[in-house]
Formats: structure tokens, sequence, C-alpha cells
């Protein structure tokens, strides 16, 4: 950091590592750091249910990738070959 030149834009990094390093300090002193909940009763996962039965990708992995931005890859269509090639030597177990 000796060579650093920050500038008042660079307060987000300033911040950061001033969190870093208290969260730092309290697990040296024994403390739990920030998010740590060892509570089992408020550590429960939270239900999205806007999210349940979602299969975004049922429609396959080649769709998938078309429909990300691995389609402006100029591999993409590599990449389907190799999966295609390596999906019909492995068989499907019923």
């Amino acid at each position: 950091r000796d060579l650093e030149h920050l500038v008042s834009t660079d307060r987000g990094v300033t911040m950061l590592r001033r969190m870093v390093a208290n969260e730092i300090a309290k697990v040296e002193a024994g403390v739990d750091p920030m998010c740590v909940v060892r509570d089992p009763e408020r550590n429960r996962a939270i239900d999205l249910p806007f999210e349940r039965n979602k299969q975004m990708n049922s429609d396959g992995f080649e769709i998938f990738l078309w429909r990300t931005q691995m389609a402006f890859s100029p591999v993409a269509e590599d990449v389907i070959s190799v999966w295609k090639r390596q999906f019909e030597r492995t068989p499907v177990a019923p």
C-alpha cells in the first residue's frame, strides 16, 4: 500500500479496509464478526415464494448458453459442441 495514491473517490476502499480491520479485531478478541448467526432458530433459510417451482434451465444447456452473455462469446459454438460430444458419450442412468 505504500505505492498507493488514494483520492476522495477511493473512500469506499478505505471504508472497506477499516471494516475488515474491525472485524478481524473482533475475531482476535473472541467475538463473532458481523453476519455470523449461531442460533439455529434465527439462522433459517428464507422462503422466497416467487422463486418456488421455477425451472429456469429446464430447456437445456445449449439454450441456456444462448440466453446468457455466453451467446456473445467467440467460443460459444465450440463450448456447445464439446458439451454435446461429451453428453453423447456419457450414458444416462435410468
